[in-house]
Formats: structure tokens, sequence, C-alpha cells
């Protein structure tokens, strides 16, 4: 190929050339996929493992020229990556980063959310994902806890009600800031949501009206019909399992909706984009398995949800891409392995395998193992390592388990 060298003085002047040679030709999950992936999970680990020091300057309660530091944050983040990857609970490294984050005092609603999904994950059978998608359980088991771990759900859970945004009625609207008062973001709201769904696994109690509040609060900040109505097709994961993308053909008539995202807080403040309208698909999936009781009533928020569902659905349909945080500038270089994550967690949560003909585990999966280097390391930061490990496991337990 031959191209031009910009000389900045707006004329493109003399010429390279670039030689390309194919290398292999990847299809559809092929052979030795997953056996890949489950080498890049374990050599991802080890990188955790081996950097998992309770005294790791990224783990500290205050960072200088931080307004959020979120360290205790970063210390579970780590643990629940360890644990969902199959690690044993009581392995040495694991053992003492949870006697860290219980002597820790604890405020921030990422935190918070990120210890309380650590404690829940050390109870999750390994086999409990492949029974959800198979049908040999509707819902995820409740977890039986120890005493101990009992009490530090308790009293995290009801800091991190305590920090819900008090510039609007809680009884009306659920949200969250980083430290409560006045204020929300998206982010620290979903978080918030997937760790009262892990405290209502551990028998926590959390009220109803907790759940109906923040489904009003996803339904309200999701963006208007900006963009053209467009067919969808969702296939579910059990579906592409069994049959994989030939399931699609009959799967059923797309269903026309306009694609629907959100940002980081209020509609008018900026365009939709990726990770944030996976929180939102986040939030929504997990208000409306709280909100199913199993006796097929219907609550009157449930067909505005499954509506928000579906148009966030298509807007990922209408933006998709694993190279970079979906939408428009200015946020895709941002946040990109947040976003893959935010990915895997929005699409696991209501079982959805292809979004349209899209496969996003497969083609953000291949997109790691290019970035894996021959250490283990997916990036310079422990964070963005963790982010990496939990998409390649598909670490977040499915609740949705009807067709969408």
């Amino acid at each position: 190929m031959v191209f031009g060298a910009y000389q900045g003085s707006g004329r493109l002047e003399g010429t390279f050339t670039q030689d390309w040679q194919l290398q292999a030709v990847l299809g559809h999950r092929e052979p030795g996929f997953q056996a890949r992936v489950d080498a890049a999970i374990r050599a991802g680990c080890d990188v955790i493992a081996h950097e998992l020091r309770p005294d790791r300057a990224e783990f500290a309660t205050e960072a200088a020229a931080k307004d959020h530091p979120c360290g205790e944050g970063r210390l579970a983040l780590a643990l629940q990556t360890l644990l969902a990857a199959e690690r044993a609970a009581d392995d040495p490294v694991i053992a003492a980063g949870f006697a860290e984050l219980a002597r820790r005092e604890i405020v921030e609603t990422y935190s918070l959310a990120t210890a309380i999904l650590a404690v829940e994950a050390k109870y999750v059978s390994p086999r409990e994902r492949d029974d959800l998608l198979a049908g040999v359980l509707k819902a995820p088991a409740a977890r039986r806890v120890s005493a101990d771990d009992g009490k530090l759900l308790a009293a995290w859970t009801a800091r991190l009600l305590d920090n819900r945004d008090g510039s609007v009625d809680g009884a009306y609207r659920s949200r969250w800031w980083y430290l409560g008062g006045k204020g929300f973001d998206n982010s620290n709201s979903q978080y918030a949501l997937l760790a009262l769904w892990s405290a209502r696994l551990c028998q926590q109690p959390i009220d109803t009206s907790t759940w109906i509040a923040a489904a009003t609060h996803w339904l309200d900040v999701q963006h208007g019909k900006g963009e053209a109505a467009r067919p969808l097709r969702l296939l579910d994961m059990k579906q592409l399992r069994e049959q994989g993308s030939a399931a699609l053909a009959a799967a059923g008539s797309a269903r026309t909706i306009a694609p629907r995202g959100f940002c980081y807080t209020l509609p008018a403040t900026e365009p939709a984009y990726g990770s944030m309208t996976c929180a939102g698909l986040a939030g929504l999936a997990l208000c409306a398995a709280a909100l199913d009781d199993g006796s097929g009533k219907k609550n009157a928020i449930d067909g505005r949800i499954d509506d928000g569902l579906r148009a966030g659905f298509a807007w990922l349909a209408a933006h998709r891409t694993v190279r970079w945080n979906a939408g428009p500038p200015p946020h895709r270089n941002e946040f990109w392995f947040y976003w893959l994550y935010s990915l895997e967690r929005a699409c696991e949560l209501s079982r959805v395998g292809l979004i349209d003909t899209w496969d996003w585990y497969h083609d953000g999966a291949q997109v790691l193992l290019a970035l894996q280097d021959a250490d283990g390391k997916f990036s310079g930061s422990l964070e963005d390592q963790c982010l990496a490990v939990l998409f390649l496991k598909k670490a977040q337990q499915p609740v949705l388990t009807g067709p969408r």
C-alpha cells in the first residue's frame, strides 16, 4: 500500500509503502479458542496474585491528589477476580487480603460495593453459571455465609444504603455517588445495585421499594429516542451454546425499537456511550430480577424495564465495537478495559449471547488475547488486569433467565 506523508503545510508530500503478511485466519470460536482463553485467565491471575499485597500503594485508604482513592475497592476487586477464576478462598494470599479488608473502615460506594461482591464470591458454586444457563437453576442459589462474613455484609450494606443521593426522595429515586450527600453518577449507581443483589443473595434484607426506586432512576436517565428505530434480535446464551450462531435464524422475528443509551449522569449533559449504557442495562436487569418473586405476577414497572432493556441493547447493536469505548467522542479513548467488562456484565446478567449477529464475547476475547504479554499482563494497571480476567472468565452470574 502507498501512502502520502503529511508535512504540516496542508499537503501530503512524499510516499512510503507498507507490506502486510497474513499470519492466520481466525473463524468464529475456532478450535483452540477456549484453551487459549483458559490459559490467559490462569496467567492473568498469576499476575494479580503476585501483586496482591495489602500494603500496595494503590490499596491505600488515602492517596495523594485523589478525591476518590477507592483503595479498598481495588483490593476487593482483586480478591473477587481471583475467586471468580476459581482460586480457593483459603489460599494464603486471598485470606490475607480479606483479613486486611475486614480491618478497614470502608465508606465509599465503589469500595463498599466491590467488598460485598468479593465476600459473596466466596460462596458461589463453580457450576452455578452452567446450571443457570442449562435451566437446572431458575435463579442463583442463596449463599450460606459465615457469621463473621454476615456481620461485615450487614454493616457494609447498611452503609451503602446510607450513601444514596440525598437530593431526591429515596422512596422514589435510588441512586448513588461516591460518598452520598447530594449528587449521583450512573457508574456508582450500578455498582451499588450489583452489591445489593449480592447482599440479597447472602440473605441480607433489601426492601422491594429500593429496587422500584432504582428502576425508576434508570428509566428516568435513559436517553430519548434520538436514533432511528431498528430491528433487534437477541440470542439467548443457551441457544448459542447448543446450536451456535445458526440458531439466530430460528430465534423468531426481530422486534423494531429505537436505540437509547445512557451517559454518566443526566441525558442533557452528554451523549450516550458504551460503558454507561452497559451500566444502565445492568441496573435495569438487576431491578427486574429483584422484583420477580416467582409468582408470575407483573409489577407496574416491569413493561417499562423490558422496553428500557431492549432499547439499551439496540444502542449496543447500533454502536457495536470492541476497539474503543462505544459511542461518539470524547469517551472513545477512555476506560477501555472498563468498557469491555461492562459489556460482559450487561450481557451476562440478561443472558444475551449474540446481539443481532454480534458475538460480543468472541470479539472482546480476541483483542484481550492479542494484548496479553508473555508474563500474563494485559495492562500496567492492576485494576485493568482484573477487568480483563473477569471479562474472559465471564464472571457475572445471569439473573434474567427468560427470552429477551
